[in-house]
């Protein structure tokens, strides 16, 4: 069907194999659409649904696959970083996400004023919390990334270089605050 000028498939997959056998079949998918349309063809595939109940969820992994940022073509949900990311998008959304509201509260504002502590971060979650990397990625001294990472201890509690809980919760409060 055609719904919002994209394509939907519903596919009927089967056996322990199934999120291969569906990537593997998006991707001849998107080759024949982009010989036929000569052109730009992204395909976005949620979980495989086991109920008709679960169909709309798939869709909606679908489509976050779709608005995703990377260069892929082909997303599947079940990517790591296409599921990590829909996980925290759906914890933002949810009751959950009361419980980060003070430290939301004291973060969103200081990085809305310090656009090179949020790309810090960003560079911190694009590196694996590797300090070397992310400085060389970010172009600055490995004393200026301890600055700013040292000024985000102070703001939040939040040590991310040396505590994977605070990593987690980092990262999830970047999800609440536009996505990333």
């Amino acid at each position: 069907m055609i719904l919002d000028q994209r394509l939907i498939v519903l596919k009927a997959v089967a056996g322990d194999d199934a999120t291969e056998s569906i990537g593997a079949w998006g991707r001849s998918v998107e080759a024949i659409l982009r010989r036929l349309f000569d052109g730009t063809v992204r395909i976005g595939m949620g979980a495989v649904a086991t109920t008709l109940e679960e169909c709309s969820a798939s869709y909606r992994q679908a489509t976050f696959c779709l608005d995703g940022k990377g260069g892929a073509a082909v997303r599947c949900i079940h990517e790591h970083d296409m599921a990590l990311g829909y996980l925290l998008r759906e914890l933002a959304s949810h009751q959950a996400a009361m419980v980060l509201r003070p430290l939301a509260a004291r973060l969103h504002p200081y990085l809305a004023k310090k656009p090179a502590t949020k790309a810090t971060i960003l560079a911190l979650f694009a590196h694996n919390f590797e300090p070397e990397a992310t400085a060389y990625a970010l172009g600055i001294h490995r004393n200026t990334l301890n600055y700013r990472l040292g000024r985000l201890k102070d703001l939040t509690g939040l040590d991310p270089l040396r505590r994977h809980d605070d990593a987690v919760l980092l990262r999830t409060l970047m999800a609440l605050t536009d996505g990333d």
